[in-house]
This record gives C-alpha cells, structure tokens and sequence, in this order.
C-alpha cells in the first residue's frame, strides 16, 4: 500500500531548496576551514616550508616574542590566515608549489571552484546568481539575478567529491609528514556516549 506524504513532508518538500542551500554552504564552509586546518597543521610539524616564501615580520614582533616558537606560531598564522582569504585556485597552487599534497584531480578543479561560487551566492546574495558567480562559471546555464537551483544530485557530487579530495589529502598529507593521526570511529563512539 502506497502512501501519500503528509502535510509536514510536503512542506518540507516545498522548501529543498533552502535546506540543501543550508547544508550545502556548510558543506563547502567545512571544506574551506579543513584545507587552512591541514596547511597550519603541515606548517608547525614543518616550518621550515615558509623559508622560500618570504614570510615578513616586523621588528616589533620579534622584540615582543617570548621565544623563536611563539614567533614561529605567529608567522604560520600570517601566512594561514593570507591564504585563508584566497580563492581555493590560489591555495591549492601554494600547497603543490611547497610539496602540501593537496590531492585533485584536475577534471575536478572545475567542479570545486563551482561548488566555492555557489556557496558564495547562498551566503552573500541568497542563491541568486551574479556576475562573480558567472565569471566563476563561465559556462554556466544560470543567468544574472536568476535562482541557482539547487537539489540532491548536486548536494550528493559535493559531498562525494570533496570527500574524496579530503580523504586523499589526509591520507598523503598524515603519511609525508607524519602528523598525528584519529581514529574516527573511536572519536565518533565517544562523542555519542553521554
């Protein structure tokens, strides 16, 4: 026996669009914040990585550091937080140009720099798209001051791909530079225990 859906999944029906703009900018957000997270951890096993980079410190900085590694600290959330307010193109050639295994497959770059457009259209212009998104996208089917629909198919190939690229990240990223590792399944266990 088949049954219709209630009022309540009908109305949730009608509203996807806003929940999967919800769940996809947070997608995308999680992604941004673990790639920056990935790079300062890589940074304080390796610092040495930033010698070729120029990082500047002023005299001022110097002089008020307690030690070499409170400076070190200080210059590795500099250059975190410089390539933090980059697009995902400049972070990624960063990380390949200092050995950061940032793992893409290159028919996916494409795809990231969408799935980053898109998110910047959710937050800043509810999902209506703009010129930045179509100078992001330039192939694009969606035209200025148009809806970016959105539904689960899409929600589903950012998940599955950016899962992939952090999977490959960590794992390359854990094994060059011998970061500590979790097991998740333990993390996962004891964060449902009360």
């Amino acid at each position: 026996m088949e049954k219709k859906p209630g009022l309540r999944i009908q109305k949730l029906r009608r509203h996807s669009q806003e929940f999967i703009e919800m769940i996809f900018s947070r997608l995308i957000d999680n992604f941004q914040i673990y790639l920056v997270d990935i790079i300062r951890e890589i940074l304080q096993v390796k610092p040495e990585i930033l010698i070729n980079n120029q990082p500047t410190i002023s005299i001022f900085q110097v002089l008020k550091a307690n030690s070499i590694d409170v400076l070190i600290q200080e210059v590795i959330e500099s250059k975190v937080g410089a390539l933090s307010n980059k697009g995902f193109g400049h972070i990624e050639e960063w990380c390949v140009s200092n050995g950061i295994p940032v793992t893409v497959i290159n028919d996916l770059k494409l795809d990231i720099v969408e799935f980053i457009a898109i998110r910047n259209i959710i937050v800043h212009n509810r999902c209506i798209v703009d010129e930045k998104y179509q100078k992001a996208v330039p192939n694009t089917e969606f035209k200025v001051g148009e809806l970016r629909r959105l539904n689960v198919d899409v929600l589903y190939h950012a998940i599955n791909t950016l899962g992939d690229i952090v999977s490959k990240t960590d794992f390359n990223s854990v094994n060059k530079y011998n970061l500590d590792k979790t097991e998740i399944m333990s993390v996962v266990t004891k964060e449902a225990e009360f």
